[in-house]
């Protein structure tokens, strides 16, 4: 039976956050390459897209947080 001090395995964690990285980094490129061929509704459409995974991507963390802990 785990100890309720026991904390979360960080693996899956550092898993998400560099997946998170390496498509944050792919949607900047992206969008810097729109914003080159002046592109504007591209450029905005992507930059809603980073926000929406840096959102996402916090929502998992914490509800992984918050169903480990219980």
């Amino acid at each position: 039976m785990s100890d309720i001090t026991d904390k979360p395995n960080k693996n899956p964690i550092i898993l998400l956050v560099a997946i998170g990285i390496a498509l944050s980094a792919g949607l900047f490129y992206g969008m810097m390459w729109f914003a080159e061929e002046q592109n504007l509704i591209m450029v905005i459409l992507t930059a809603s897209a980073v926000g929406l995974l840096a959102v996402a991507i916090t929502k998992v963390i914490s509800y992984y947080y918050q169903t480990r802990n219980l």
